[in-house]
């Protein structure tokens, strides 16, 4: 595990602007608490909700842990953005290979693709 949070700089670049359905989320340290500063709480798949979508006006993305599976609730401005490939960490991409989702894709793509073939 990080000994820091993770923060916009471990995220895509302008990545803010993006849709996140289906993507890694990063969620801002500044809007949790300091116990909740872990890679397991801080990175999540964002499942859908309108807050997905950055040009509409619901704010709200659901996410799926990926350490427990349970869904969250976030707004979309503690988003930080979607994270840099080079930046998920180990268990993350054990975790998405455990959930059959290959290794050699970037994390989004390999994501989506799983979802469309469900």
């Amino acid at each position: 595990m990080r000994e820091k949070p993770l923060t916009a700089v471990d995220c895509v670049p302008g990545s803010t602007n993006a849709h996140y359905e289906n993507q890694l989320v990063v969620v801002k340290p500044e809007s949790m608490v300091a116990s909740a500063w872990t890679e397991d709480e801080q990175l999540l798949v964002a499942t859908g909700g309108k807050g997905c979508n950055p040009n509409v006006r619901g704010q709200a993305i659901s996410c799926q842990n990926l350490l427990t599976g349970k869904t969250v609730r976030w707004e979309r401005g503690d988003i930080a953005g979607i994270i840099l490939p080079e930046c998920v960490p180990a268990w993350v991409r054990q975790r998405l290979a455990e959930m059959g989702i290959t290794p050699e894709q970037p994390v989004s793509l390999r994501i989506m693709r799983r979802n469309e073939s469900a």
